[in-house]
């Protein structure tokens, strides 16, 4: 296996284990990658998801301490993929792989 397959494939492997630890979280993650870079607000992801708020709250707290996600306050009125984040290549694969 070439270096660069295995490297995406630690990242991914990392991902999963490490910071989207939960069906909640990767079903927001997929649901705000697929949003690109829309604003969210907490309530509209938890009602496109039919989770809980109180689930959704908590997975977003956890996703922003581990740098996937950013919002501009934090009062739920919006939620992004942070474009900066160093899990941005594999939570795209994370994405490709769950669609």
């Amino acid at each position: 296996m070439a270096t660069a397959e295995s490297d995406l494939l630690d990242g991914l492997s990392s991902l999963l284990r490490e910071v989207v630890d939960s069906f909640e979280k990767l079903e927001i993650v997929v649901h705000l990658y697929r949003k690109r870079f829309a604003a969210q607000g907490t309530s509209s992801i938890g009602a496109a998801l039919r989770l809980p708020p109180e689930s959704v709250a908590e997975a977003l707290a956890a996703l922003m301490r581990d740098g996937i996600i950013t919002t501009a306050n934090h009062d739920g009125a919006g939620w992004w993929i942070d474009p900066k984040s160093a899990w941005t290549r594999s939570l795209e694969a994370v994405v490709e792989l769950y669609e």
